[in-house]
């Protein structure tokens, strides 16, 4: 009975510390900073008969379960990449096959991938460990008409499909550039050893916004965002964000601020003594995305989002020329 009892309160932490069982066996890992912060727990802090999901009609659950099952298996097989280490002969890859790629990600239906070296220990979750401290970072993206309907089941649907294809995406990379003879290993899909948005960010994929999420020039706010871990040193990397004027065009926008039904996001982000930026309120926020779809209503009103990444560089740079003119 105890263990039924336990089986029936799991959610979604206990799926991914599950998932995560094999990398924390591996051996030698890189491991998390003494600063660093911890993960986020999933838990919707409301009753579970509250929850969207809880709430699914039998349609719903219908449409839902492939997506789901595409998702899971996913990360079932991105575990097992972890079964054993490999090493590989050397760390040096060509150019050519960072372009090689760069075609195969984008080819699986990725919208950009960059590479970053030497991650900071401090963006791994605390008490995680990742398998090397270079990646390749790439994001996809998730339909503007779907997420335009959130907080709703499609947009729910549409995140949910999203998630499956980082996951397929991730074990797809990881084999071909094994069969290059170099070692690479998947992040999971879901939840991950490291804040994903941040080595976004870093990677030169977008800027993070007011709310908290990556900014990227193709597709807004509607991404997710993975990473596979390697050796390989010799990739190029971005030496400077040209994405970061997206942080002054939010402190003057505040959109998503204004249009939270919950108001959990901070007027501007808070940095605390160690130098970490918080953009929301998590509690306010979890329980109201627990009860509705997984709401996402900041990406749904972001302008980068729907008016496109172009026209509103356009127009701030008009803007930010004409104040200069007017200092001056």
């Amino acid at each position: 009975m105890a263990e039924l009892q336990e089986k029936k309160e799991r959610n979604l932490d206990h799926l991914i510390e599950f998932m995560e069982t094999k990398p924390r066996n591996f051996g030698e890992l890189v491991h998390s900073a003494a600063d660093s912060k911890p993960r986020r727990s999933f838990a919707p802090l409301i009753a579970k008969n509250e929850t969207s999901l809880k709430n699914f009609t039998f349609s719903q659950k219908l449409k839902i379960a492939p997506r789901m099952a595409r998702l899971m298996k996913g990360m079932w097989n991105g575990k097992r990449y972890y079964s054993k280490r490999v090493e590989s002969k050397q760390t040096e890859a060509p150019l050519e096959v960072f372009e090689e790629i760069k075609q195969l990600v984008q080819r699986l239906g990725a919208i950009d991938v960059k590479f970053v070296k030497d991650l900071p220990l401090k963006q791994v979750f605390k008490g995680k460990s990742i398998p090397h401290q270079n990646a390749i970072v790439f994001t996809v993206e998730m339909d503007n008409d779907k997420i335009q309907t959130a907080p709703s089941f499609e947009c729910f649907a549409e995140v949910a499909k999203g998630y499956g294809d980082l996951a397929v995406i991730s074990n797809e990379v990881c084999k071909f550039i094994r069969k290059k003879g170099y070692s690479a290993y998947p992040s999971t899909a879901m939840g991950g050893q490291m804040d994903y948005v941040a080595m976004g960010e870093l990677a030169g994929l977008g800027a993070i916004g007011y709310h908290g999420l990556l900014i990227t020039p193709d597709a807004g706010a509607r991404v997710r965002i993975s990473t596979i871990y390697t050796d390989i040193d010799t990739f190029p990397v971005e030496t400077e964000n040209q994405h970061l004027w997206v942080r002054d065009f939010c402190s003057y926008c505040r959109k998503c601020v204004r249009s939270c039904p919950v108001q959990a996001i901070n007027n501007e982000p808070q940095v605390n003594d160690n130098g970490d930026i918080t953009c929301i309120d998590y509690k306010t926020c979890i329980k109201y995305f627990s009860a509705n779809y997984g709401c996402a209503n900041c990406i749904k009103v972001c302008p980068f989002s729907t008016a496109g990444y172009d026209k509103i560089q356009k127009g701030y740079l008009k803007k930010k020329s004409a104040n200069e003119r007017t200092d001056n």
